[in-house]
């Protein structure tokens, strides 16, 4: 914490959401390393451990486990959508190939004990169908509404689907917070008693400056941050899927 160094070089498998998230960013090249290397674990151990030990090279040995997360795929799909490329089809159909040969039973699919030996255990995570399933159908489906919409949908992390709104083609003006000062201090500028930084950083003035932003200020600066970052993946996206080729995977 306080030499700045790493302690433990591990990968989790919730990690595997960091793709997805520099996709929206419009890092698409930074992404699709990163979707790299962790997908080269999945082909390793034909599943994605919840724990591997990168300095060991080997999967951590409390948590061998696989409970069918949805993070690799969901960035799988991202990738898929922001480039055409069929090298993210692949990897779906990897994915897809080792849930049915693994984690397929007659009653459904079972989350993997251990990736060492691929017992299962008697348990369906409920995340599977709402999350693993979806980014997989809609990776192979380009069709599907989510796909097709004029401006585009985003996930929450629970793989709700959000529209990205049209409605409002500028974004909403953003006000800075009033300022709310002791009547002894008087207006504030200049000198020992200036205000400096954000929303809280103040200096100066013997019994100093407090700075207050109302409740409602602060949740209009939040919504407008929300907008802009909606509007933002939308046309990063968009520009960066371009025209492309057919896409379609037999």
């Amino acid at each position: 914490m306080y030499a700045g160094k790493a302690e433990v070089a591990s990968f989790d498998s919730l990690q595997a959401f960091w793709p997805a998230l520099q996709v929206l960013a419009g890092d698409v090249a930074a992404a699709a390393q990163t979707q790299e290397a962790f997908h080269s674990l999945w082909s390793r151990f034909r599943v994605l451990p919840e724990r591997y030990d990168v300095a060991r090279a080997a999967v951590h040995s409390s948590m061998a486990y696989y409970p069918l997360r949805p993070e690799l795929a969901e960035s799988t799909y991202a990738l898929y959508r922001a480039t055409g490329s069929d090298r993210y089809l692949e990897m779906g159909r990897e994915m897809v190939i080792s849930l049915n040969q693994i984690a397929r039973t007659p009653s459904g699919f079972a989350a993997v004990k251990s990736v060492l030996d691929m017992t299962l255990e008697d348990h369906t995570p409920s995340f599977f169908l709402a999350e693993t399933l979806k980014y997989l159908y809609l990776l192979f489906d380009d069709d599907a509404f989510p796909n097709t919409h004029a401006s585009g949908y985003v996930f929450s992390t629970e793989g709700h689907i959000i529209p990205i709104s049209t409605a409002f083609p500028k974004q909403p003006p953003i006000t800075a917070p009033a300022l709310s000062t002791p009547a002894a201090e008087g207006a504030v500028s200049g000198g020992a008693g200036a205000v400096s930084g954000g929303h809280s950083a103040v200096s100066g003035g013997p019994r100093g400056v407090r700075v207050r932003a109302t409740a409602a200020e602060q949740l209009d600066a939040l919504s407008a941050e929300v907008w802009t970052v909606n509007v933002n993946v939308n046309v990063n996206v968009n520009a960066l899927r371009g025209g492309g080729a057919e896409r379609r995977t037999s």
